[in-house]
This record gives C-alpha cells, sequence and structure tokens, in this order.
C-alpha cells in the first residue's frame, strides 16, 4: 500500500505526496500531476510534470520544496474560451443554415 502525505511547503503549493516505491515519490495537486522524485544512490531527483529534472538534492524534503516551488508556465488559452467560441460559431452557422432553407423554401413556393 503506497503511503501518502500532504505538505504545505513555507511559500508553496499544498502537494498531496504518494510513496509509490521506496525509491519514487510522486506528486499532485487537486489531481494534477505536479512531478516525482526520484532516489537515486547519492540523493534524490526531482522532476517536474514536463519531465525535466530539476537538480540533484541531499534529502528528500528539498526535493519536495524544488519541485513544489517551481513555477508553472501560464496557459496560453483555456478550453472553455475555446468551447464558448466553438458554441457561438456553430449557433451561427445553424441559424444561417435554417435561414437559408427558409429563404428557399418561400422561394420553391
Amino acid at each position: 500500500m503506497a503511503a501518502m502525505t500532504v505538505d504545505r511547503l513555507p511559500g508553496t503549493r499544498r502537494i498531496l505526496w504518494v510513496k509509490v516505491t521506496s525509491d519514487l515519490t510522486v506528486g499532485n495537486v487537486e489531481g494534477s500531476y505536479v512531478g516525482c522524485i526520484d532516489r537515486v544512490r547519492d540523493g534524490f531527483v526531482p522532476v517536474n510534470a514536463h519531465g525535466e529534472p530539476l537538480g540533484r538534492f541531499d534529502t528528500l524534503t528539498q526535493a519536495k520544496t524544488a519541485l513544489a516551488s517551481e513555477r508553472r508556465p501560464k496557459r496560453r488559452g483555456s478550453r472553455d474560451s475555446f468551447d464558448r467560441v466553438a458554441f457561438a460559431a456553430a449557433t451561427a452557422t445553424g441559424a444561417a443554415t435554417i435561414l437559408f432553407a427558409a429563404t428557399l423554401g418561400a422561394l420553391v413556393l
């Protein structure tokens, strides 16, 4: 069974840490993967969510702090914004199609 801890290190996000094996600890925030920490022969190596190692640290706490304090890049757009634009475009297309069909029906009659 995996051991779970929740750490709120000073000035960082609240992360749920799950010790998967004796050499691997994985972190997530509200279900989103933050990264993992691998235990190596001479310390700990945190790896962020993009697979980029953040260095080697002597203690697990130092590795957790490095991973927790990493700044994530801002998203360039949100899925909600895309969905709103797609919905508006689909509505406009549907309205234009109905208008065209009604005009065509009036001309035929």
